[in-house]
């Protein structure tokens, strides 16, 4: 326990640099308050689908669970960003508003969802592993 506190506080100490670079990185690409706190806003989607699976499996929130959240956070926000430039592409080139989210939503699906997919397959030797798992201690 006392090395897992010691990993998540080095990680805690990273996180006002990582998140002052991606505000910066999404500033400069999207060039919109409102495109940025919405992708933002997307980040947190993922936590209950995570907090389900923890409490299906009886796996505690550890340091590779912790990794696991804030690699998910980080696909949800790039999915999103894929979709808006989609949907920006669209009406840049004549559709409607409603058109264009649901033509982009349409077409981006199968590349999110296959990109998603491997992300996820991709943590789970992970949670087997003997050094990566959890431990559950007693």
């Amino acid at each position: 326990m006392e090395e897992s506190a010691k990993a998540n506080e080095a990680l805690f100490s990273l996180f006002p640099l990582m998140a002052g670079a991606m505000l910066l990185l999404l500033m400069w690409q999207l060039r919109h308050f409102g495109r940025v706190a919405l992708v933002l806003a997307t980040a947190a989607l993922g936590i209950p689908g995570a907090a389900a699976a923890l409490l299906l499996t009886g796996q505690p929130f550890g340091f590779v669970a912790l990794l696991g959240v804030i690699a998910l956070a980080g696909m949800v926000m790039r999915n999103t960003l894929i979709l808006m430039n989609q949907v920006r592409q669209d009406l840049d080139a004549g559709a409607e508003l409603r058109e264009a989210i649901v033509e982009s939503a349409v077409r981006r699906a199968r590349p999110v969802l296959l990109t998603a997919l491997a992300a996820v397959l991709a943590f789970v030797p992970l949670t087997l592993s003997v050094f990566w798992g959890p431990r559950r201690w007693r």
